[in-house]
């Protein structure tokens, strides 16, 4: 069985890797990339970055809801979940509600985590790279 989850970035703007990685939006599609917990992140000890070889392109999110039910993170003023269909009752949305949170708390890096860019857009300027992933349980 496997859990999916679906993500957008969060903080590319940061990393400086912004102008690079429109440059090859085309190739971004389908990438890898490594997820990697940040305990030492002094701003957050439940970060995720996601890197892209050898560059943090970003975050995994840990503010908003997150469903129960696909992992997905999904947007506060979202009915259901867009990945699997699931109402907004069933969406976490207590403090601790960030997927990056619950990734780590489901302990899911004991085990195969794959993820890859599943979608990449420039909207008003801005880049907004989609992550998609499954844990292998």
């Amino acid at each position: 069985m496997r859990d999916t989850f679906e993500f957008p970035v969060m903080g590319i703007s940061y990393t400086g890797l912004e102008s690079m990685l429109i440059e090859a939006e085309s190739q971004l599609r389908n990438a890898p990339v490594d997820l990697i917990p940040e305990p030492d992140n002094s701003f957050d000890p439940y970060a995720i970055g996601v890197w892209l070889g050898t560059d943090k392109i970003g975050y995994v999110p840990n503010r908003g809801n997150s469903c129960t039910q696909c992992f997905s993170y999904v947007l506060v003023h979202d009915h259901s979940c867009s990945k699997c269909g699931a109402l907004y009752e069933t969406f976490t949305t207590d403090g601790k509600s960030g997927l990056a949170w619950r990734l780590i708390n489901r302990k899911v890096f004991e085990q195969d985590v794959v993820a890859f860019i599943s979608d990449v857009k420039i909207k008003n300027d801005k880049l907004q790279i989609t992550v998609h992933g499954y844990i292998s349980v």
